[in-house]
């Protein structure tokens, strides 16, 4: 039996080839990892996405998995019942919620440094007072050695703050930047994959089922959807992370991503957009106005015939992504 409402949709996921795509509407889950300042999972923390109760429930290292109302793009985590306990990164509590529902998005917590800092502060100051006192120091004098303690604080604060805020902004620009790259490469690489397997379910050499023709419906669309994002998303980030990291690292990391990125658009991606006519030759054949037999056979022997060039395509794709993300990891010299 023939279902003409499933090949529609067959024709739509073939068209998305050809652009980017927007998401369709969705329960949308948000999967994260909550952790503290060292890295160790902040599993005593009660965190609350605003808009989205309740409580987050975090599980085994700081793991959760949240269902949001509606499909927002951006959502704000608070840190509730701990008093003095925030919201670290992302910046603001504010986290992009990310198009590939299994990434998992990083929020970290604690006290922010000048808590620590200050109590520190506190203790010497004491320690200083009490001592002077006991050895018959004046108030006058305590006082002057307790004002040249914090001017020669303030000074040497100028120092560090003028470094350490460029060395965090940086570090900052990195992280951002490896988890787009991650994000949106790294779910291409998958969809790639899954798409070029999908043709691998599909018996080609005959008629195609309808059980065959949702598998490819579902990978194409996949694969249309990573496609999108990524070439929105990551249109600019060679040269994003050639300033981030800087240097003869940040060379290197520029121009690898360029090769991976070539690879994708001049090769894996035409070779798909190639494939659009036959697809969609196979694809009427469930529909009133079938092709004729030699028109279908036609379209799927050029199907299988590109088909052996698309996996070592992706098998190279596969291959440069790990290097890439360890280069990514490493932190720049100097």
């Amino acid at each position: 039996m023939r279902i003409l409402p499933a090949l529609v949709l067959l024709g739509l996921a073939l068209g998305y080839l050809g652009a980017a795509p927007e998401l369709h509407g969705q329960v949308t889950t948000l999967r994260g990892e909550a952790l503290l300042r060292d890295g160790r999972p902040a599993t005593d923390v009660r965190l609350l996405i605003v808009g989205h109760p309740p409580e987050i429930a975090l599980q085994d290292g700081g793991m959760f998995t949240h269902a949001l109302l509606g499909a927002p793009t951006e959502v704000t985590v608070r840190v509730v019942g701990q008093p003095g306990t925030e919201i670290l990164f992302p910046p603001g509590g504010r986290i992009v919620v990310p198009g590939d529902p299994a990434a998992v998005v990083s929020v970290l917590v604690g006290e922010r440094i000048g808590v620590a800092v200050e109590e520190r502060i506190e203790r010497d100051l004491q320690a200083i007072r009490e001592t002077l006192e006991v050895r018959g120091a004046s108030e006058a004098e305590i006082e002057a050695v307790v004002r040249a303690e914090l001017d020669g604080l303030v000074a040497r604060i100028a120092t560090l703050t003028e470094g350490a805020v460029e060395s965090a902004v940086s570090g900052a620009a990195q992280t951002e930047l490896r988890e787009r790259v991650n994000r949106y490469l790294g779910t291409y690489v998958r969809r790639s994959r899954d798409l070029v397997d999908a043709f691998g379910l599909v018996d080609l050499s005959r008629e195609i089922t309808l059980t065959e023709s949702l598998i490819l419906r579902d990978a194409i669309g996949n694969y249309s959807d990573a496609y999108g994002e990524l070439d929105r998303e990551l249109a600019e980030i060679p040269g994003a992370l050639e300033r981030a990291w800087s240097g003869e690292a940040g060379s290197e990391v520029g121009e690898r991503t360029r090769q991976i990125l070539e690879l994708i658009r001049s090769e894996l991606h035409p070779q798909l957009l190639d494939l659009r006519g036959p697809l969609v030759a196979i694809q009427m054949d469930f529909t009133p106005d079938r092709p004729s037999r030699s028109d279908v056979r036609s379209a799927r022997e050029a199907v299988m015939e590109a088909l052996p060039h698309l996996d070592p395509a992706v098998a190279r794709l596969e291959a440069e992504f790990p290097h890439l993300m360890e280069a990514l990891r490493d932190p720049p010299p100097g």
